[in-house]
Order: structure tokens, then sequence, then C-alpha cells
């Protein structure tokens, strides 16, 4: 991840002749105070309490920034309403998801664009309220009059302003601008302005307006001036990242399973909680009244585990023991190969609007690709984050074959196994989400069973494995039968079983 601030000695060694205002001087030069609460979707992203970066609302909890004002481990806050930030009278909010551009690279500054989802809403006001985006495809004339503004320093090298300044500037003409720039100018991705005032050290981040519309982000410059005719000043283009900006705020990140929403409470009474020492460790789910399907890798050889029924927020429905722990004969654990298991309650549950089992496959079937299936769990909000109280749901589609084989080379049998996921930037699945159900047309169908750390693989987020299985109210459930596949004695009910691999 970039760092926000650093010598200019450094960057000349990094780019002889080059560096950028991302680094080292954004901000309002030759400008003038703004009217207060004129430009009331300005915030200040802040950092113990000191202005680092400016930014935008977009939406009542999300603000739209530059990727390099946010490093890793760094925790900003955002001020909105504000206009004199010496008063220290405007509210601050606390940052909950980081979403810089996947493709974001702090060298070149490319695709240098953010979204912070804020940890809760603002309420909108006359000094609080957001602004409109460019619509797609939509470009602007040369020498169209724009304006930008922000909290950066008045001029090179200068103090940051405490207040709201602004300046207006006009849209340069992409040949020259990248005539300026050579190739650190991206025409798809980027635009310049010129004029008498412009940005400096401070307000990166903050919004190119051309009349009631921010087109751009303000990005970088030359960093032995501010304003500078030979290098001027150069914005993220908007309108190019409207889709990512699109999805990520419809996948809303960073709940349990990743990217989901929460689930309507009760809405998959299916659903159960299995616990250890009463934390949620897996998920899984009813199957008939007495048994719950989960992965085999949830148990460890001698611990005793809990099965929690009914439950929205998993610490919240009813506890039940394990009376037997069926696990796949064949499987192994360092491949997870037949990560299947059957845990027998002690007793049967009632069955009612908070708790009930879950239709499976009555044959063996392949599901054709593109189609819609969800998944449900408690995991992990984050890498390194904790489990989600609630439960959590998110969309998925099955991936082509072709593209899953690609994708996943020799450990990818196509009569097998299928592949599904999200948009390039979904993750789905983390720590605390294996066993979870994967549901097809109101029919389960998979179990989640392997998630790698890190969620740094996007583009295809599971692989399922196939496993035709009967199930049956007996200790004795697994023995082997149709060449390799697992089968119950005694069948209540036939059904083809996928496991899921994901990959966050």
């Amino acid at each position: 991840m970039t760092i926000i601030i650093i010598s200019l000695l450094l960057l000349a060694s990094l780019l002889p002749h080059l560096t950028f205002t991302a680094h080292v001087n954004v901000g309002i030069v030759n400008g003038n105070e703004a009217k207060p609460h004129s430009r009331p979707y300005m915030v200040s992203l802040q950092t113990n309490g000191q202005h680092n970066c400016g930014g935008f609302l977009i939406s009542d909890q999300f603000v739209l920034t530059a990727a390099h004002c946010w490093e890793k481990q760094m925790i900003l806050t955002v001020v909105v309403g504000a206009h004199d930030l010496g008063t220290h009278r405007s509210e601050h909010i606390g940052v909950k998801s980081y979403i810089p551009h996947l493709k974001y690279v702090s060298r070149s500054m490319q695709n240098d664009i953010m979204l912070l989802k804020l940890e809760k809403k603002v309420a909108l006001n006359n000094k609080v309220t957001l602004i409109s985006l460019p619509k797609k495809g939509e470009d602007l004339g040369t020498d169209t009059l724009c304006s930008v503004a922000g909290w950066g320093t008045l001029k090179t090298n200068g103090q940051l302003s405490d207040r709201l300044m602004e300046a207006n500037v006009y849209l340069m003409n992409n040949k020259e601008c990248s005539y300026k720039w050579g190739k650190f100018f991206s025409v798809s991705q980027m635009m310049c302005t010129h004029g008498h005032g412009g940005s400096c050290l401070g307000d990166s981040g903050g919004p190119l307006v051309c009349g009631d519309t921010a087109v751009g982000v303000t990005s970088f410059g030359d960093p032995d001036r501010c304003n500078s005719p030979k290098h001027p000043e150069v914005y993220t283009k908007i309108s190019t990242y409207l889709p990512w900006i699109r999805r990520e705020i419809e996948t809303s990140v960073d709940v349990g399973i990743v990217n989901g929403t929460e689930a309507k409470p009760h809405s998959r009474p299916y659903m159960v909680s299995i616990q250890r020492n009463n934390k949620h460790k897996c998920g899984g789910f009813l199957v008939s009244e007495q048994f719950v399907m989960t992965a085999a890798h949830c148990y460890t050889q001698g611990e005793k585990l809990t099965v929690v029924v009914g439950a929205h927020e998993y610490n919240r429905g009813t506890s039940m023991e394990v009376k037997f722990y069926h696990i796949h004969p064949g499987y192994e654990s360092k491949i997870l190969l037949n990560d299947i298991m059957l845990l027998q309650l002690h007793i049967k549950v009632n069955k009612t609007k908070k708790v009930n089992w879950i239709s499976i496959p009555k044959k063996d079937k392949d599901i054709k690709a593109k189609t819609q299936c969800s998944v449900a769990g408690w995991g992990k909000t984050t890498t390194n984050g904790a489990a989600s109280d609630k439960l959590m749901e998110v969309d998925v589609k099955i991936i082509d074959k072709k593209a899953c084989q690609k994708y996943w080379g020799k450990t990818y049998f196509p009569s097998r196994m299928v592949c599904a996921g999200g948009h390039p930037s979904l993750h789905i699945f983390l720590q605390g989400d294996s066993g979870d159900p994967l549901l097809c047309n109101s029919m389960e169908v998979g179990i989640v069973f392997f998630s790698i750390k890190g969620c740094k693989y996007p583009d295809i987020s599971i692989i399922q494995k196939r496993l035709i299985v009967n199930i049956f109210d007996n200790t004795n459930i697994w023995e082997y039968k149709y060449s390799g596949y697992g089968k119950y004695s005694d069948p209540l009910t036939f059904f083809t079983l996928y496991y899921i691999a994901a990959i966050c």
C-alpha cells in the first residue's frame, strides 16, 4: 500500500524527472474562501485529528476519495458538515471499510480512486449532503469551467488552511496533458485542468466539480510547484469507474459473508451455527429433524461441538448436543477430499417458523452456467476480523466450466466440479463460513469447505465437488458404492451434493 507522505528526495530517486502531488503537494492555491457550507458534500479525512486529504459524499454512507490517501493499518476519521476545521464543531465519523481500487498502482498513480464506507449513515441537512456523479460516457469539452476545493496548503510548502478554499479551473485538452505528462497520463483514466488557481498539499481526494457534478478526484501534480503550468493538475476520471463504484456500493462490503447483506431474520430456518465453547466455528444446515450437514474439517477428533438452531444472531438460538459425528470414510484432510460430515443430534428438532430442514436434489444434475444461487453464514467480516453476530447472505452465479478450468488448471475436474462466484471484486467466504450451504433454485446443492487466507484472488471464487449420497437415521451411515461415491444405507432421500472451495 502506498505511503501517504514521502520525501521529495525519495520521490526524485524513484522518478528522476517526475513526481506526483499524490504524495506531496495537493492543496488550493490562488483561490478564495468558500461560502460556508456552500459545498456540503465536502469532507475532511483526518488522522489523529489532523487533516490529511479531502473527499466527498456520494451516498449517505460512502465517501469517494483518492486511493493514495490511505495506507494499510492507517485509521482515518471522516469529518462531515465542516467549513472551519479549527472550530472542532463538526461531526466525526469512523470508517468501517476501506475500498481502494483493486488495480491501484502507487508508483504510476493508475486507478487512484477509493471508496470509504462509514460506520454509520450521515444525517443529510443543509450542511451535509451528496454530490451527483456523471452519467456513463458523458465527456466535457476542452476549457469547460469547473472548480476545485479543499483545506490544503495555500502555497507550495505553505500551511494548511483551516477554512475551506475553492478555485476555478478549466479542463485541458487530453493531447496537451498527455504531452506534458508523457507515459504517466492515461486518457481513459485521467483528466487535467489549468487556470490561475489549483490544488496543492492536502487537497488530494477532493472533487473536480463541473456544474453540479463531480467529474474527477484530485490525484497528482508537480511536486516542486503547486498549480504548475509545466505539469498541470491531474484528476482520476470518475466516469471510467462508474461500474466499479456502483458495484462496490451495491454489494456493501465487509459483512459476515463478505460483500453480502444481512438476511431477513429466520428467512433461512435450516441454518445452524456449529459452536465450540459457545463460540461460532462453522456453519451447517438441517437436512432432517435430527441430522445436520457440514464440512468434515469442522470437527477435530475428541472435541465437543454444539449445534445452535433457530438463530438469526448466532448466540440467541436453541443449543443442542451432538450424539454422533459421521465423517465420510474417504475424507482426506490434507487435500480436503470428501470434506463432508453429518452431525446426528441427541434429540430431534421441532419444526417451527424458525427451525426447519431444507430440500436436497433427488437426482444427480449439473447446474447450468450463470445460474443464480446464494450462500449464507456467520463467518468473519474481514480477513482478520471477527465473526458476524447476524446471519449474512450473498448472491453468486455458476461460472462456465472453461473459465473454471483455465483458472484452476489441474486441480479442476469438469466432470466432478463446478465454479461459482461474483463480480471481479467479490470476496465471498472467510473463516467461519465453512459448512455453509449453497442454495440454487430453493434447493441446497453445496457446502463451503475451504477458504484460502487473504482474499486476494477475486476472479473465480468457488470450486464445488460432486458426491452422490443418501441419508439415513443410523449410526452406520457411510458405506462405499458407485465407484468411489459415498452412499447411505436404507435411504430416505437421494441427492447430489456439491462441495465448495472458496478463495474469498
